[in-house]
Order: structure tokens, then C-alpha cells, then sequence
């Protein structure tokens, strides 16, 4: 049994990390209400309206900005072509590998900065050339069209950077509508010609897109909203343009990417299915741009990095990819590389908007407020009349807990756009955490108008369930979850939440009859199109849960390895294989199925991952920890080769965490051993920590409770109905997580505090890292130095406090408010690389001995 035992756990640890992924992905659908933008896969270069930038080498490269076309017609129905033919004239030149096309919003812009008015861009040399020189193009095209009758004329003129005439007034005049695609092809290339630009093979503008002038319109319209942020009115357009030309690529794309955005699967299914079948009728680039989309929605990670490697190995500096891989890193929750896309996307475009609203995030979401609500206000000041801007600023100010400046700013958005949904939902959220649960559920019902399926949906159904939960109406809670459930039933914590609260209810035999029922509904959604991977483990994991029809669910998954051969699903589906068989005691198989997977390869796909959620997958580890804890000798190498592959990639928080969890393994076992990974990580023994809770939840972040009025870890105080008082912490693990839920024995929103002593040799400057699942306060030596009003999954060093500590005792305070569920925080203590610091020494805050070696004797006992 210990050789076998010794290639389990070996392959079986190897094989989790796959699981690191898919968990990194799940934590990041508690923060999409927050950043819209960061799960946008890649936008296609020459796609986005007025945001297109293809460069070449600088040898070969010219650099044109196109500016908008004036409607000299009069004719206010063609007023669309301004901007339609630029985008086409974008399109067209794009194809070239030796000219770099400027945005036409970015040129704009510009203009407003140095006052010069639009009216004057045709025909004012001085004009063209501030342009042409803040910009740093080489050439302005500018362009009119007149109409006569049915005749369409189109004009367009060039000008160099230093007010030469490149190219004077060539026309092209047609007597068809239809016929446009052409006279833009034909002017393209008299445009080349001028430039004396080499002419690439390439497709015309209508091959490029679409043959039909009206479909060009809504996509134009579309492309427009997107740019503000108004996704759900541009879905209308895109839909309107492929009923027009049902084989308009980039309008596939770009409702694809919407539908997913907003979780209405169905038609995101038929979508994707569609935009596979038009695949070859994509440019080049374009089709790099679908393979990624569907890698990231197959969560090969790798071939999404290769892919977006390829676009800036021929385009280093291309703006749309330097976005969309910027995206692709905060949605892992990597904040350093992500910003430092974001930065240089901005040394590319300093005026692409939607770069500064992610930065703006990258820095909130790390504490630096100061720096997120400068970038913010940049933000604002560039698009003062769109909504989104002043949203963003809503959300930082609501993170830091200035609960009326964040309702300033979301009324301001919808002041400027009623309509504008994400506003309602996060004043929604601001209503239900102070208390305001009328306001809150008429926001909240206002931001579900026209949302009718998916996880979106399900979300702020959830919202309205925990809104009516902490108002008291804990029926009316439970029905909205059966709901959610109903309109999307592949959540991870949701039904084992709903089963709590009926067993709260004194209904046993409800809850189970849930779960059961449950379980078969999932069944009969899961479907075999692009989703069935993601939907399969789910049903996977709600098995291991739950314990219900284990062997249907290994049917299941193996099934579905079979059709959707990826190395991605194989590998996270053969963990869970593999825990299941273990729940039916079936261990040769599951060993059979383990020494299968390559462990290398395995770790290869989180190696971009520097974070990873508390509750999935660690939690699974630890029971992994629980199986193994008879035979913890022979597990500590294949720990140890994690940490060193962790180590091997910089990736520190992840090395921090198997080091948490060796010792977590450590402790449960009874060996020795656990006090030198804590040491390693700078993590107090979790039973140094004195909790005390719950508090009422109702305003809570900003209420101040007993602990922070008088701090007395002898006193007894009034909750609700309840005594409650200082008491040591205990869970039943011990991986450097205080667990509030277990803890304080509640599911339902409230309030905890934890307190600690950290003795200090001399004045430090130390990094003081957390990640907390529900809002948190924190003090040292009674001053707050961090205040986060934001409740998701629980991450290691998800916030890192840079601040001091003062010679000899200093005392930590920790506040966190939960809404319902899984609540709680880690907590280390490092130098700036990460690992914990020698001298620094941890003790309970109502401990006065001097005895540190007694102190660390107890590193050898659990929490």
C-alpha cells in the first residue's frame, strides 16, 4: 500500500494544479460586476470602431491617422457613413503589414486637447500639422461624401505631418449604394500607391466584412456603443446586422464576446457554433482572434499565451492585443503584469479610455486608492458625458468605503444614461450594505430588467436573495435562490448555501430532496456544445460536495473526456475522477488514472497564476491532506517539488500556499515540521488568534462595534439576542486561513473581529499581506491602515499593507463583514520578497509573557 499510496499522492498533487486555473476564473465572477472590461477576450485588430493600430517595423512603417469623413450631402440618414467609412478605410488600409493605421477616436481627441475645431480639418494645413505631430502619424487622411440623386460621391485628401499636400482630392463617384465597398477599395489603394506602400495580397473591404451597406450600418452603431461601455444596446445592432448578412464575421465576433459577457449561453452557444462555421471567411488576423476566444473558453491557457504571442511577435506594439493580454492577466488575478500592459497600452494611445479604467482597477484592487481614483478622475475627464467613468469612480469610492461619494457617482452615471444597468446593480449593493433593503431591492430589480438567463442573471438574483435574507425574509430568500438555480444551475456555492438554510429551517428532508433534485437538473442542462467541459465538472465537483450519484458523475466526465479531447479538461476532469473514486474506496483505479497525467505539465498550465481562491480548489488539497495524513513522510517530497516549481517561476503566494499546506498536513498527522513552513511564510499559528462575533450585519462596515470602541479581551458584550465574547480561534484546518464561518458557527451576513500580538526585535518596515472573503478593516497599534469594502473569494497576499512595526508588542485588529456564506481571511507577516521574517514573533493579544521560546514551542500546536 505505501508505493501505491506514494504514486497517488504524488500525481494526485501534480494533477490539482490544473484545478488552479478554472478556480482563478471562478473567484473573478464575484469581481465582473466590478470590471466589465476584464473578461473581454481579444478584439480583433481593424475590428474595434476607432481604436485600430497595426504596426510594423520601423523601417518599413508609415503611420496615417484617419479622421471622419463630413456629410456635405445634407442628408442626415447618411450621417453614419462618417464614421462607417472610416472604419472601412481603417479596414482596408489594415491589411498592409508596412502602415500603421491611428485611431480616428484618438485623433479626435487630440483635437479637442489643443482646441482646434473639427470644422477645420480639411482644408487647414497649420491644423494638420499640430495633429499629425502630437499624434506622431506621418499622414492625415481626411475625406467628405456628397450625394446627387442616387449618385454617392467620396472625396479624400492627404496630408504629411509638416502641412504637405500628399494626395489632392481624388474621387470616386457611383451610382449604387452598393457599390461603396468598391469605391473605398479603389481609393485605398490610390492611397497606398501615394504612401508608396507595397500592396499585400488582400481581400476587399466587403470580402473583409460585409457585402450588404445596411448591415455595415448597425455594425457601425454597434462598434459605437461598445466603445461607451453600453454592451446591451449594441447587442441589437450586431443582431440586426447578421439577420442583414448572415455571413458577417466581425459582427459574429463581436456578439459572441457579448453574449458571454452577459452569461446568456444559449444564444452564445449558437453564436460561437456560427462564428466556427465563418471561420475561413475571416481575415488572417481575425482568425487568430476567434482561436483565441475559443481557447480561453476551452481555458487552454497556454495556447491562449501562444496565440497572443503571436500577434505581438509580428505587432509588438499592438494596442488591441497589449489590451486583451493585459485583460487576459488581471482576470488571474496577476495585477503586476497586468499593469504593466495597461502602461503600455497608454505609452501606445495615452488616450485609450478603457486601458485607464483597468488601470484604475489594477491599482484599487491593491490598495492604492490614491493612485486608482487619479488615474479614474484622468478617465472622466477624457469622456465626461459617458456613463461608465463616473461608474468606475462609484466603485473605487464604494471599495474604500465612502459610501456618498459612491452614490454621487453611480447617480451621475445614470443622470447621463438611464439605462445604464451596472450602476443600478452597484447601488444596489451600496443600499444592502447600509442597511437600505427597500432602496437596495428597487435597484437591484432595476438592473435585472432584460437580463433573462445565465450566471449574470443569477448573480443579481442572488443579490436580491441576500438583500431579503439580511432584511429577515428568509422565505422570500430562499425562493429567489431556487430561482437563480433555475435560470442557471451551474453554480459552485449556491445549492450547498440553499441546503443549509433549509436544514436552518428544521427541513432535513427538504434539503436533501434539493440537493438530489438539483443535481438531475443539471443533468438535463448539460449540454453537448461549447460549455459541456465546464458544465461537466461542475457536476463533478457538486458530486464530491455533495456525495450524491457519484458514479453517474464518473460516467460523466468520462464521457465528456472522450468528445472534447483537451489536455486542459482531461487533466482538471482527472482529478475529480479521481477524488470521486477515492469516495467509493476504489483505489487501484484511482491510482490506474492518476499515473496517467504528466505532473510537469500539469503545474506548466497555472504557471502565469500567482494567486489562487481559498474554498476551490485548497479546499479539496486538504482533503487530499486528510486522506494522506497516515503517510505524511512520504508525501513531504512531492509538496516540496511543488514549492520548488513555485520558486522556479517567481510565483511566491503560490509557494507560500503548499508551504501552507504541508503544514497543514503536518498538523494533522501529529508530526513535527509545521512550525518551520509557518515561520517560512511569516504566518501566526492560527490559534494565537482571539475572535469574537457575530455582530448584526446591518451597516456594518462603517458601524463601530464593542471591539473597536474599547478593546477588552475580558469583556462580554450584547449581539442581538446573544452574549458573545473574546474566545481562541479554532477550524479544522490549519493552512494559515482564520475561518470566521466555521468558527463562529454562521452562514447568515455578519460581523468578526480577529485580534493578535506580534512581537517585533527592533523598528521594521514589514509587508503585511491578507486576503479576506467579505469586506475588511484592519488596524496596527490602533491606526487603520487598510480599509476594503469588497466581498469575494478569499486569496493569499490578495492585499499586501506595506507599514511598520514599532519595537517590542504591536497589536493587529482585523474587521470582516460577510454578506452569507464561506467568510473569513489569511494573514501573513513578510519582507518585501515575500517570506517571513527572522525575530518576528507572534502571540495571543491577551498573552503578557515574556517567554518567546515557550511561544514558539507552541508553533507545533494547531488551530
Amino acid at each position: 500500500m505505501g508505493e501505491a499510496m506514494k504514486i497517488q499522492l504524488k500525481t494526485a498533487i501534480f494533477v490539482f494544479l490544473a484545478l488552479l486555473l478554472s478556480a482563478s476564473c471562478q473567484r473573478q465572477a464575484g469581481i465582473e460586476r466590478k470590471i466589465r472590461l476584464s473578461n473581454r477576450t481579444f478584439e480583433m485588430a481593424g475590428e474595434r470602431e476607432l481604436a485600430t493600430t497595426i504596426y510594423l517595423k520601423p523601417q518599413k512603417q508609415r503611420c496615417l491617422a484617419v479622421l471622419f469623413f463630413r456629410n456635405r450631402s445634407g442628408d442626415p440618414g447618411l450621417d453614419w457613413l462618417q464614421k462607417g467609412l472610416s472604419e472601412m478605410f481603417i479596414r482596408d488600409l489594415s491589411q498592409s503589414r508596412n502602415l500603421t493605421v491611428l485611431s480616428t477616436e484618438r485623433i479626435y481627441e487630440i483635437m479637442r486637447r489643443l482646441n482646434i475645431p473639427e470644422t477645420a480639418q480639411l482644408m487647414d494645413p497649420q491644423a494638420v500639422v499640430a495633429v499629425a505631430r502630437e499624434a506622431g502619424a506621418d499622414a492625415l487622411l481626411m475625406g467628405e461624401l456628397d450625394r446627387t440623386g442616387d449618385s454617392l460621391k467620396i472625396s479624400v485628401q492627404m496630408r504629411e505631418s509638416g502641412g504637405k499636400l500628399l494626395l489632392e482630392k481624388s474621387d470616386r463617384r457611383t451610382d449604387g449604394m452598393e457599390s461603396l465597398f468598391r469605391m473605398v477599395d479603389e481609393l485605398s489603394g490610390k492611397i497606398k500607391t501615394t504612401l508608396q506602400i507595397s500592396f499585400d495580397p488582400a481581400k476587399s473591404v466587403a470580402d473583409l466584412s460585409s457585402k450588404s451597406l445596411e448591415a455595415w450600418r448597425h455594425y457601425t452603431a454597434g462598434m459605437d456603443l461598445v466603445g461607451k461601455l453600453l454592451q446591451d444596446e449594441a447587442i441589437p445592432e450586431f443582431e440586426m446586422a447578421v439577420s442583414l448578412d448572415s455571413g458577417f464575421v466581425s459582427a459574429y465576433y463581436q456578439l459572441a464576446q457579448l453574449y458571454l459577457e452577459r452569461s446568456r449561453i444559449s444564444k452564445a452557444v449558437k453564436t460561437l457554433d456560427k462564428l466556427k462555421s465563418l471561420r475561413d471567411l475571416a481575415s488572417p488576423k481575425e482568425q487568430v482572434s476567434i482561436d483565441i476566444l475559443y481557447s480561453q473558453i476551452d481555458e487552454e491557457v497556454n495556447k491562449s499565451i501562444a496565440l497572443f504571442e503571436k500577434i505581438l511577435d509580428q505587432y509588438p506594439d499592438e494596442p488591441d492585443a497589449t489590451f486583451a493580454l493585459a485583460n487576459f492577466y488581471f482576470s488571474t488575478g496577476n495585477y503586476d503584469k497586468a499593469e504593466v500592459l495597461y502602461k503600455k497600452m497608454l505609452g501606445l494611445d495615452p488616450h485609450a479610455k478603457l486601458a485607464l479604467n483597468q488601470l484604475g482597477y489594477t491599482y484599487a484592487y491593491r490598495g492604492d486608492f490614491e493612485t486608482a481614483l487619479k488615474i479614474l478622475s484622468k478617465y472622466i475627464q477624457m469622456a465626461p458625458e459617458e456613463p461608465n467613468p463616473h461608474d468606475s469612480m462609484g466603485e473605487i469610492l464604494f471599495i474604500m468605503g465612502d459610501f456618498e461619494g459612491a452614490e454621487k457617482s453611480f447617480r451621475r452615471a445614470l443622470d447621463i444614461n438611464p439605462n445604464f444597468s451596472p450602476a443600478y446593480e452597484h447601488l444596489g449593493h451600496l443600499h444592502l450594505d447600509l442597511g437600505h433593503y427597500r432602496k437596495a431591492l428597487l435597484m437591484l430589480k432595476k438592473a435585472s430588467r432584460g437580463v433573462e438567463e445565465g450566471s449574470l442573471s443569477a448573480k443579481l438574483q442572488n443579490l436580491i436573495a441576500v438583500t431579503k435574507l439580511q432584511s429577515g425574509d428568509r422565505e422570500g430568500a430562499i425562493e429567489e435562490w431556487k430561482c437563480s438555480l433555475e435560470r442557471f444551475p451551474f453554480q459552485n456555492t449556491t445549492p450547498l448555501l440553499l441546503a443549509e438554510l433549509l436544514r436552518q429551517e428544521q427541513d432535513s428532508l427538504g434539503a436533501d430532496l434539493f440537493l438530489s433534485n438539483h443535481y438531475h437538473n443539471m443533468l438535463n442542462r448539460l449540454n453537448t456544445g461549447t460549455f459541456v467541459n465546464r458544465f461537466a465538472l461542475q457536476v463533478g465537483s457538486y458530486s464530491l460536495a455533495t456525495g450524491i450519484q457519484t458514479d453517474r458523475s464518473i460516467q460523466v466526465l468520462d464521457s465528456v473526456s472522450s468528445a472534447f479531447n483537451r489536455d486542459s479538461y482531461r487533466i482538471r476532469s482527472g482529478f475529480i475522477r479521481t477524488l470521486l473514486l477515492l469516495k467509493q474506496n476504489r483505489q487501484e483505479e484511482a491510482v490506474e488514472l492518476l499515473t496517467a497525467l504528466t505532473p510537469e505539465g500539469l503545474f506548466d498550465q497555472i504557471r502565469l497564476i500567482g494567486n489562487v481562491n481559498r474554498f476551490d480548489p485548497w479546499d479539496l488539497f486538504i482533503q487530499l491532506n486528510r486522506f494522506f495524513k497516515g503517510h505524511p513522510d512520504e508525501t513531504l517530497a512531492f509538496y516540496e517539488r511543488c514549492i520548488d516549481l513555485a520558486n522556479q517561476e517567481g510565483l511566491t503566494s503560490l509557494e507560500a500556499s503548499f508551504r501552507l499546506l504541508l503544514a497543514d498536513l503536518l498538523w494533522a498527522s501529529g508530526h513535527a515540521g509545521s512550525g518551520e513552513q509557518l515561520d517560512h511564510t511569516g504566518t501566526p499559528p492560527e490559534s494565537f488568534w482571539k475572535i469574537m462575533g457575530p455582530f448584526d450585519r446591518k451597516d456594518g462596515f462603517s458601524h463601530k462595534y464593542a471591539p473597536e470602541k474599547h478593546l477588552d479581551f475580558g469583556q462580554t458584550v450584547r449581539s442581538g439576542s446573544r452574549m458573545v465574547q473574546w474566545k481562541g480561534h479554532t477550524d479544522s484546518a490549519w493552512e494559515g486561513y482564520v475561518d470566521l464561518c466555521e468558527a463562529l458557527k454562521t452562514i447568515e451576513p455578519a460581523v468578526g473581529y480577529a485580534a493578535l500580538s506580534i512581537e517585533s526585535p527592533d523598528t521594521l518596515q514589514v509587508q503585511i499581506r491578507t486576503g479576506a472573503q467579505g469586506a475588511m478593516r484592519m488596524w496596527l497599534n490602533g491606526k487603520e491602515i487598510r480599509s476594503i469594502n469588497q466581498d469575494k473569494a478569499a486569496v493569499l497576499d490578495d492585499n499586501i499593507i506595506r507599514t511598520g512595526l514599532s519595537r517590542g508588542r504591536n497589536l493587529i485588529l482585523t474587521k470582516i463583514c460577510s454578506h452569507v456564506g464561506n467568510w473569513g481571511f489569511y494573514f501573513r507577516v513578510t519582507d518585501e520578497s515575500g517570506c517571513g521574517i527572522p525575530g518576528i514573533r507572534f502571540m495571543p493579544p491577551d498573552d503578557h509573557s515574556s517567554e518567546l521560546a515557550r511561544r514558539l514551542s507552541c508553533s507545533g500546536r494547531g488551530g
